[in-house]
């Protein structure tokens, strides 16, 4: 599903809303808004332990993302992202990876949050990120994965919006 809060103008940065279920590693493209088989700029992957979820079992589980070998991702804190409207051009890892695990000494969660910045193409596309993901309960449902943010797929690192394509 795929939203865009405004409409697409050629140059323009392009903002959008996307949830996916998922057993397998899902490939999304922010050029196209779309997921797709194999390649685009993002590839998610989601793993669990074997277990129903429970208020006694917590299965540990991960969410690693990657970019294809020209880009990468940094991790920033909500704060940053919601005040950052030029994405920066140096300091991405091809990789970002989280564990949740309460032999890490954290707290067990069903829900994670994070928010990024992602270069890819070569510069061609910058994304500021925000990425939510759920854990399925049984190791049989997939796993719930939100992305929303805005892509700037010129080129440009400028992420705001022109304001005269708000759509009321």
């Amino acid at each position: 599903m795929f939203d865009a809060r405004y409409p697409v103008r050629p140059g323009s940065p392009i903002y959008f809303d996307f949830v996916t279920q998922t057993f397998v590693p899902t490939y999304f493209d922010f050029r196209t808004q779309q997921v797709v088989p194999s390649g685009g700029d993002l590839k998610i992957t989601v793993n669990r332990s074997p277990g129903i979820v429970s208020p006694e079992n917590h299965p540990d589980w991960t969410i690693e993302l990657e970019t294809a070998a020209d880009g990468g991702l940094i991790e920033v804190t909500p704060a940053t992202w919601v005040t950052t409207y030029w994405a920066p051009t140096d300091g991405y890892q091809p990789k970002w990876f989280l564990r949740v695990s309460e032999k890490t000494g954290e707290k067990w969660l069903p829900k994670v949050e994070s928010c990024l910045f992602v270069q890819t193409r070569e510069g061609g596309v910058y994304t500021k990120l925000s990425l939510k993901v759920g854990i399925n309960l049984n190791p049989m449902e997939p796993a719930e994965v939100m992305l929303s943010g805005v892509a700037n797929t010129n080129g440009s690192c400028n992420w705001e919006g022109d304001p005269g394509t708000l759509k009321p």
